[in-house]
């Protein structure tokens, strides 16, 4: 696991057994969950550079995470 659980906890507060219990079960969940940080870590870049991108980069990577949030909120909740 590669990833930094406090992104998700932020996300899903109320779902932290659940997280915890799918990083080290489901490797789907876990690749997503990387993926998620991964997006994040792109959108701090771009809005914390004085030349923040483009507003298509901000935008690509915003849907990203609504993406990555609902398939993680699927297996969360399955």
């Amino acid at each position: 696991m590669t990833h930094h659980i406090g992104e998700l906890v932020g996300e899903f507060p109320d779902a932290v057994d659940r997280i915890l219990e799918l990083e080290s079960t489901n490797p789907r969940f876990s690749d997503l969950a990387d993926a998620y940080d991964e997006t994040m870590d792109a959108l701090q870049q771009l809005e914390c550079r004085l030349d923040p991108g483009s507003a298509d980069d901000r935008a690509r990577l915003h849907r990203r995470e609504v993406e990555l949030l609902q398939e993680l909120c699927t297996l969360l909740v399955s």
